[in-house]
């Protein structure tokens, strides 16, 4: 009998409802995600085991129930020796096990779920339960920078101050976003700004001379964030380099245009915007502000950041 590979899934992702959906479709083109948005909680295990089991692969099942529980499982796992790790999830459970799997030999097996997992899109993962499961039955891995907040590790970007203060006021409103999927984030920013004082931060890198200050910044180890919104287009997810986009302007107009620009490829032709690339950084402000990393808060500044070259294994399309 082959194996059982251990699956962890966080039953919390958020379920989309069909207005969800179609915003998400506007939004990100998710077409073949449709399928499984509407699978009722209790069945979403057995339709992944039965997908896994139909492509020879016998998992053993790890459900989260708060949060941590990921990183916990997952250390647990690696320390066990386990060569690969599924994880069905949003961005949140996915980076729960990042953090428990960076820096080992373990690969990483991603069935996306939730309201958004920009992971998968960066790497090309399909949002089909079906498809996905093929991809990770194929096998093919390969390795990946990750980002590093202080002790915290991230696969797509870290935001800070203002874009983590919508992220916190949306976890105080959970159901929001199965009902309006990514729009929520939006939603939550725009409310956000109406009120938020956009304290000045400062950055300074390793790799540059002098200091760079702005009210928004994003600190990106790849070129999509939030979804579609393509604010680092020429960022290399293993380029050994990070890429910081220092926004000079605030208030909702300019938040409106930052976006809409990100959402075609075009923010850093605005004369407001600053990019450069660097290995190491460090980011502080008065008063303190808190962060994120892949949209789930992690700490204030000050805070230090850098890339970790080829720190994870992933399973990804041929």
């Amino acid at each position: 009998m082959n194996k059982e590979i251990p699956l962890i899934i966080n039953l919390r992702a958020g379920r989309r409802s069909r207005l969800a959906v179609a915003l998400d479709n506007l939004l990100i083109n998710f077409s073949d995600s449709i399928k499984s948005s509407y699978v009722p909680y209790k069945k979403i295990t057995k339709l992944i085991a039965d997908s896994l089991a139909h492509e020879g692969l016998n998992v053993h099942v790890h459900v989260t129930n708060s949060s941590g529980d990921a990183t916990e499982i997952t250390k647990d796992l690696v320390r066990k020796n386990e060569r690969l790790i599924i994880v069905a999830g949003g961005d949140g459970t996915v980076n729960e096990v990042i953090n428990g799997m960076a820096g080992s030999d373990t690969r990483l097996g991603i069935i996306p779920l939730g309201s958004t997992n920009v992971l998968a899109i960066e790497l090309g993962i399909p949002f089909s339960i079906q498809a996905a499961v093929k991809v990770i039955r194929e096998g093919h891995a390969r390795q990946i920078d990750l980002g590093r907040a202080d002790k915290r590790f991230f696969a797509m970007a870290a935001g800070m101050s203002f874009d983590a203060q919508a992220i916190k006021m949306l976890s105080l409103v959970p159901g929001l976003k199965p009902f309006l999927g990514g729009l929520s984030f939006i939603l939550s920013g725009m409310l956000v700004s109406l009120v938020y004082p956009f304290p000045l931060l400062e950055i300074e890198s390793d790799d540059l001379p002098g200091r760079r200050s702005g009210y928004l910044a994003i600190i990106a180890n790849a070129r999509f964030y939030g979804g579609p919104f393509l604010f680092a287009p020429g960022a290399s997810i293993d380029d050994g380099l990070l890429d910081v986009v220092i926004m000079k302007r605030r208030r909702l107009w300019n938040l409106l245009k930052y976006m809409s620009l990100a959402k075609k490829g075009k923010l850093l032709q605005l004369p407001d915007v600053e990019h450069f690339q660097t290995r190491r950084l460090k980011v502080s402000s008065n008063p303190s502000v808190l962060i994120h990393t892949d949209a789930e808060i992690a700490g204030k500044t000050p805070c230090e950041f850098e890339c970790v070259p080829r720190a994870l294994w992933v399973i990804v399309p041929r």
